[in-house]
This record gives structure tokens, C-alpha cells and sequence, in this order.
């Protein structure tokens, strides 16, 4: 069950939690202003392509392909590993205008020592792997120096008085921030009201007058960075309804997000639990259907793992 104060959350008898939270959301928002800003971006280009843009930066690091490195990670093989994390660091890190020395304590806060030597080598290699990243930095430089408000992306939200890091952060932050209440909004009023689309169109198919949508019955409980929870009703024999919630609900997140962030992949996968665990991984029946998963730990050549399966009765 783990030993966290999350997993202390429970539903409401009857019903399970549904949760669904955006990949990687705020390294594809930070595409998405390059590409509006300047025409291109590198991260954009690998998230098209379909790869962890921290196993890319891994294996420029390392001086091995993208393919190499996937195949290496697959095998469990600990030094691509070490540098994943390593590009994990910079990836989140960096892109808010963070110098040498307060990377070495931001890594700190990930249990990773860097001295500020390899941190400055560090950040050079990651402005080696998303050279547009120089071009975003002198741009909020410019943008900073000016005292103007800064307009946000899309929405044009102004911002007075930002810093360098602050504007840095925010322009990607603040496009996350926009989609993500733009969904929430979505999501519940599609779990309130009984024909949510009469005067707007549905944000998936467009249509208007759907009725009633799977999440209809459902109850937002949390919003979380880029993370909607919901109380969703469940029934033991029949758990397909849940599953059609749990998918709606990624559905509708994901053509929220898609009104701000048009040019890069979009992925909000869902989770059906019994209680908030953190780090819930998908199980499906053979079917598709979304079931409820909870964690089983084990061991295995000496290294403890955590795999998730199904949480049912053993007559289901």
C-alpha cells in the first residue's frame, strides 16, 4: 500500500478515483513557444518523433544514438540511467535561466552531486542538444531589459515586474497553467451538467447537443500542477463505466490542452485507483477496459521493483 500520506485518501463508498495528468506538459509548452516564437524547436521535433526527450539528452551525453540508448535503457543497463537522470535535472532545470551554481543546488534537491564545473558542462551540452534554447533566453533577456509587461502566449495574460527566471519560467509555465484550467473547466462542467455542450461545442468532436458524456456523475476532488482527480461511480461487475470516464476524461484533457500547445503531442493517460497512490500505472483488461490498480512490490536479483496490477475480486 506504501507508506506515504496520499494513499491515507480514500473515495467515497461506491465509487473509485480516476486520475489523469499531462506528460511531460511543461517541456511541451516550452516547444510550443519556441515553434510560435521562433519558427523551430528541437524538443518539439524529438516529441514529434515520439522519444523521451530525456533519453535524447541522455544519449547526446553519452555519444550513442537515440536508438542505442532506448535499447540500452530497456536492457536496465544503470549508466544510461545515471545519464537520463542527469538530463531529467537539466530538462527541468535549465529552462528557467538557472546558471552553473544554482544547478549544483538544484540537483542537490534531486540527490545528485554536480561540481559547478560539470554543471556549466552540463548546461553546455544541453544548449549543444536544444540550440534554440539561446535564442529563447536572449529573447526574455530583451523582453526583461524593456520593464514592459510580458503578454503571455495565446491567452495574453500580462505579467508586470517579472525577472529574467521568473519571465524565463513563466512563459512556458503560464501556457501549461492556461490549458490546464481551461480543462478542468471542460471536465467539470461535462461531470455537472446533464448537456454540457448546449451553446459551445464539444472540444472533441465539435459537435453540439452530445448529452450526456461519460464523466457525467463524476466529481473533481483534486487539481494538482496538471493533474484532475475525480471521485468516479463504480459498479464491481460492471466496470466499463468507469473505464469510459477514466478515457473521457484524458479525451477531454487532452483537446484542452490542445487549444494552447497546437504543434506538439499532447499525452494525459488515465488511472483508475481504490486509493491516491502515487506513481499508478495503467492496467487494462485484455479488452481495453481501464481497470482499478493498485502496487505489488517484489525483488528480483537484488533490486526491489513495484509493478501494478489489477485491483479486483477474484471473481471479476
Amino acid at each position: 500500500m506504501g507508506s506515504g500520506v496520499r494513499e491515507c485518501f480514500i473515495p467515497r463508498s461506491g465509487n473509485v478515483y480516476v486520475f489523469a495528468d499531462y506528460a511531460t506538459l511543461e517541456l511541451c509548452t516550452l516547444a510550443q513557444v519556441c515553434l510560435d516564437t521562433f519558427g523551430r524547436s528541437e524538443m518539439a521535433e524529438a516529441l514529434c518523433a515520439g522519444q523521451d526527450l530525456h533519453l535524447a539528452l541522455a544519449a547526446d551525453m553519452w555519444g550513442i544514438s537515440y536508438a542505442e540508448a532506448k535499447a540500452r535503457a530497456k536492457a536496465g543497463d544503470n549508466e544510461i540511467k545515471h545519464y537520463r537522470q542527469l538530463a531529467k535535472i537539466c530538462n527541468f532545470g535549465l529552462p528557467g535561466g538557472l546558471g552553473a551554481a544554482t544547478f549544483v543546488e538544484y540537483a542537490d534537491g534531486y540527490g545528485v552531486t554536480v561540481t559547478v564545473q560539470q554543471a556549466q558542462e552540463l548546461k553546455d551540452a544541453w544548449l549543444r542538444k536544444w540550440g534554440v534554447m539561446r535564442d529563447y533566453f536572449m529573447w526574455i533577456t530583451n523582453l526583461t531589459e524593456l520593464g514592459a509587461p510580458i503578454e503571455q502566449i495565446r491567452s495574453g495574460r500580462l505579467r508586470g515586474g517579472a525577472s529574467f527566471c521568473a519571465a524565463a519560467n513563466g512563459m512556458f509555465q503560464g501556457l501549461a497553467a492556461d490549458g490546464a484550467k481551461r480543462a478542468l473547466w471542460l471536465v467539470s462542467r461535462e461531470c455537472y451538467l446533464s448537456d454540457p455542450w448546449d451553446r459551445v461545442p464539444d472540444p472533441i468532436s465539435g459537435a453540439c447537443h452530445p448529452g450526456r458524456t461519460p464523466l457525467f456523475g463524476c466529481r473533481p476532488v483534486l487539481f494538482i500542477h496538471d493533474e484532475i482527480g475525480m471521485e468516479c461511480p463504480f459498479i464491481e461487475a460492471h466496470p466499463e463505466g468507469a473505464s469510459a470516464s477514466a478515457e473521457r476524461l484524458s479525451d477531454v484533457m487532452v483537446a484542452a490542452m490542445k487549444h494552447f500547445v497546437p504543434d506538439v503531442p499532447i499525452k494525459a493517460e488515465p488511472v483508475i485507483v481504490r486509493r491516491w497512490y502515487k506513481g499508478a500505472e495503467i492496467v487494462r483488461r485484455p479488452d481495453g477496459v481501464i481497470l482499478p490498480c493498485k502496487p505489488v512490490t517484489g525483488e528480483t536479483n537484488g533490486k526491489r521493483f513495484t509493478q501494478w496490477v489489477a485491483d479486483m475480486p477474484a471473481a471479476a
